[in-house]
C-alpha cells in the first residue's frame, strides 16, 4: 500500500506533539526553528502549512483523528515500544487506548480510501513529505561531545560534511537543502559566508581536488581517527556514522582504515580549506545547531 497523505500528516503531527510536551520549553523551540527554517526553504505556502501544523500540536491535537486513524498510523509507521515512547504514555495507557485496533487487521484499500488530509494543497503535502524524511533520515552517531580533536579545525571540517551529506541524503534537494542552510544562519545568527565557504569547498574536504591516489584513504581515515576520538568503535563508525554494515571497516580495503598516530596528527590531520576569511566560532555554532537536532533523539 503507498503511503497515505492523512496518515503521513499525523506522523508529522505526532513528533510536533512529542516535542511539545518536553518538559524544557528551549528543545521545543529550537526543534520548531531548524524545521520552519526548512519548510521556508521550500516555498512561503509550504511554511504557512507548517505554522498551521504547528498551532494545532499543542495538548493531544491530531487534526481532528480518531483513535482509529491514530493507531492505524502508529501501525504503519512504527514498533509498539515507539509509539509508546512518541505519545509519552506507558504500555497499559497505549493498549487501553489502542488495544483494540491492534488485536485486528483493519487497515485496507477501502478504509485508507475513506481517509482525507487536512492539509490538502500539494505545498503542504510537499512540506510534510520533507519534513517528515528529514526527521527519519537526518540522523549518524554523534559521539562524545568532548575529545582530543574538537577544536581541530580538520575536525570542523570533517563535521560539516558529515551534516551535509546527511542532509543531501533526507532533504534529497541541493537547491532546498542550500537554502535551509541560509536559513539556518538566519534564525540563529551565524555568519553565513564563513558557512558557504565549506559549502563551497567540499570538494577540497573529500579530498576530492586536487586528485591524488591516496586521497580517498587519507579522507577515511580521518574520518575514523575522529570519531574514534569521540569514543566510538570502527564498528559503530560503520554502522551508524557511515549506515554501513558493521564489518564495514572491517572487510577488505577498508580494514587498513586505522587512527592516525598520535605523533602524527599535527601534520596529517590538517585542514584543507582556507581558513583566513572564515569564522571558526560560526562554523561551530552551524554544526551544534544540528547536532542538539540529532539528540532529540525522535527517529
Amino acid at each position: 500500500m503507498e503511503d497515505n497523505r492523512r496518515l503521513k500528516e499525523l506522523k508529522l503531527m505526532l513528533y510536533l506533539n512529542y516535542m511539545a510536551k518536553t518538559e524544557d520549553v528551549k528543545p521545543f523551540r529550537h526543534f520548531i526553528k531548524v524545521l520552519g527554517c526548512l519548510s521556508d526553504a521550500i516555498n512561503k505556502e509550504a511554511h504557512k502549512a507548517f505554522i498551521k501544523m504547528v498551532e494545532s500540536s499543542i495538548a493531544n491535537n491530531f487534526l481532528g483523528a480518531s483513535d482509529k486513524t491514530l493507531a492505524a498510523m502508529l501501525k504503519r509507521n512504527f514498533k509498539v515500544s515507539k509509539a509508546q515512547k512518541l505519545l509519552r504514555c506507558s504500555g497499559t495507557t497505549f493498549y487501553e487506548r489502542f488495544g483494540s485496533y491492534y488485536a485486528r487487521d483493519f487497515i485496507d484499500e477501502e478504509y485508507l480510501k475513506s481517509l482525507k488530509p487536512v492539509i490538502n494543497t500539494l505545498d503542504g503535502q510537499s512540506m510534510i513529505d520533507t519534513l517528515c524524511s528529514f526527521i527519519d533520515n537526518f540522523y549518524f552517531e554523534l559521539g562524545n561531545e568532548e575529545h582530543d580533536l574538537k577544536d581541530n579545525k580538520r575536525t570542523l571540517e570533517l563535521e560539516f560534511w558529515l551534516i551535509y551529506d546527511h542532509l543531501i541524503a533526507s532533504i534529497r534537494s541541493a537547491t532546498v537543502c542550500d537554502r535551509f542552510i541560509k536559513n539556518i544562519c538566519d534564525v540563529f545568527e551565524i555568519d553565513y559566508n564563513s558557512v558557504f565557504q565549506l559549502r563551497s569547498s567540499l570538494h577540497l574536504i573529500t579530498r576530492i581536488f586536487p586528485h591524488f591516489s591516496l586521497n580517498n584513504r587519507y579522507f577515511m581515515q580521518e574520518f575514523v581517527t575522529l570519531y574514534m576520538h569521540k569514543g566510538l568503535s570502527k564498528g559503530t563508525i560503520g554502522s551508524k556514522v557511515f549506515h554501513r554494515e558493521s564489518n564495514y571497516l572491517y572487510n577488505g580495503t577498508n580494514k587498513k582504515f586505522t587512527p592516525i598516530a598520535d605523533k602524527d596528527i599535527i601534520w596529517q590531520y590538517a585542514p584543507t580549506v582556507n581558513w583566513d576569511d572564515i569564522n571558526k566560532e560560526s562554523v561551530q555554532k552551524f554544526i551544534n545547531v544540528l547536532h542538539n537536532f540529532i539528540r532529540y533523539g525522535i527517529r
